[in-house]
């Protein structure tokens, strides 16, 4: 009967049922709820027994957007016996557009022992709809979707393309700091710091950079099925701290300083699918620079800040920034100090500029929807200092992922390297302190990071000198342990 219980899927169908609002001015919403009608008889004493399922957890988007409600929402099942169990029922606006992103069953324990796994995850191929699922809720009309889940049983969370199955409460002030670094395949080139990185769809690009002796040019890529491979070389200039960013399906490498200290202000796009390299021909309007930040959102990019030649005096911090949008550059307002060496990310096409060089306590926010004959669209957000419990997140030289719409910054230094890792909550605009990097893991500044899968990674970086090329992943909900490394 175990045995049976692993390979075996349990269909659950979502009812939807639409309820309108007594006032016109007010959208409609409609009910759904969850419900199990199976017939496997499941009555054993293993763990993983259906009869052990308590509740739901399930994350929900719209219009690709997170909903802060149903973001790892906890959901409370009834059990009525023989095998059907109805959850609690809960309303969303009538609309198209929804997607579930996490479905887990857990246990009185908060054990999690049936999912549903993602797309191109080592499982997905075991049920007719992996996640992510779209669906819409339907006016005066009753849908249904089917959400299928397999056993956790002698599973790892990766099998189903999750992080972890781990979900920790956090509320209570006397638990232990929460993460788990978690070892994996090695960066295949040369040991190196000051590269960069960009992904593009279900790939990580890492490339040039410095091992200590020289600049380097050469690219390669990282899927999570596939590992590493080599790509083309960079054709530019062999070059360090330089800046990367995606748009429209290209990856793009900028600025930067090559091993004779000769700063860069040309930009190259590079084609996945032909795996080739090519110059922009539009020049970067803000000069040669080394030390700078990119980002990308809706397919236009920004970069800024940095460290090099403006206004006649060389060897300046710098605050410009400048818009790439259809192959051409705009320049474009920033509110912030000069700066280099910061760190950036973007969760809700919102992106963050987090401390760096000149700017260390200081974090700002940029949202182009803003932008207005008033506005700008940058925001400054709460400091990283004592006011906050939240000085030692500030750094330079940092990097920087995205997990499940929350950020984690690591590495990195201020005066000594820094080892403590942060998460930032943008809708909270919080942050909290996780795990230190673990005792296998080098003090480094120079590393590179990513997120692929909603799964964050950083390679690479410089340890006094030693140029390194170990990769590792943060798992931001589990308790840390050494049988991963």
């Amino acid at each position: 009967m175990k045995n049976k219980l692993f390979f075996t899927l349990i269909s659950f169908i979502v009812l939807f049922a639409s309820c309108g609002k007594s006032s016109e001015e007010k959208q409609d919403e409609g009910l759904f709820s969850f419900s199990i009608n199976t017939d496997l008889k499941t009555k054993t004493s293993s763990e993983y027994s259906l009869d052990n399922v308590t509740k739901l957890l399930i994350t929900l988007k719209h219009n690709d957007q997170t909903l802060e409600d149903f973001d790892n929402k906890e959901i409370k099942l009834s059990n009525w016996g023989n095998g059907k169990y109805t959850s609690e029922s809960i309303s969303l606006i009538v609309g198209t557009g929804y997607q579930l992103t996490k479905f887990e069953l857990q246990n009185s324990e908060n054990k999690v022992i049936y999912a549903t796994p993602y797309e191109n995850s080592d499982l997905a191929n075991q049920v007719s709809n992996p996640l992510p699922i779209e669906f819409g809720i339907n006016k005066d009309r009753t849908s249904e979707i089917n959400v299928e889940v397999l056993s956790t049983e002698a599973k790892d969370p990766s099998d189903f393309g999750y992080v972890s199955f781990n979900v920790i409460d956090k509320t209570s002030g006397n638990d232990p700091l929460i993460g788990n670094w978690i070892k994996s395949s090695s960066f295949p080139g040369s040991p190196r710091g000051a590269a960069v990185s960009f992904v593009i769809d279900d790939d990580a690009y890492v490339g040039t950079g410095y091992n200590g002796k020289d600049c380097l040019n050469t690219f390669y890529k990282y899927n999570l099925q596939q590992g590493w491979t080599k790509i083309a070389n960079f054709p530019g200039t062999a070059r360090r701290e330089a800046v990367a960013f995606t748009a429209n399906g290209k990856g793009y490498v900028g600025t930067g300083v090559d091993e004779d200290d000769n700063r860069q202000s040309d930009f190259w796009e590079y084609n996945p699918t032909t795996n080739t390299w090519i110059k922009v021909t539009s020049e970067f309007p803000g000069g040669a620079r080394q030390s700078a930040i990119a980002f990308s959102i809706n397919n236009i990019a920004y970069v800024g800040t940095g460290y090099g030649w403006q206004e006649g005096e060389d060897r300046n911090n710098l605050k410009d920034f400048y818009k790439f949008e259809n192959g051409d550059w705009t320049k474009i307002d920033f509110d912030g100090e000069k700066s280099r060496n910061a760190t950036t990310f973007v969760i809700n096409k919102k992106a963050y500029v987090v401390s760096g060089d000149n700017s260390q306590k200081h974090v700002w926010e940029y949202a182009p929807s803003k932008v207005s004959s008033t506005s700008n669209g940058w925001t400054r957000k709460r400091n990283l200092d004592q006011d906050y419990n939240n000085e030692e997140a500030q750094r330079s030289e940092a990097i920087s992922f995205v997990i499940d719409n929350k950020a984690y910054i690591a590495t990195g230094k201020k005066g000594a390297y820094s080892r403590e890792v942060w998460e930032y909550e943008p809708t909270k605009d919080e942050w909290t302190k996780k795990t230190s990097l673990e005792d296998e893991i080098p003090s480094r500044e120079d590393a590179v990071a990513f997120s692929l899968n909603n799964r964050g990674f950083f390679t690479t970086g410089n340890a006094s000198g030693n140029y390194l090329d170990d990769t590792w992943e943060f798992n931001p909900t589990m308790e840390e342990t050494d049988d991963d490394n």
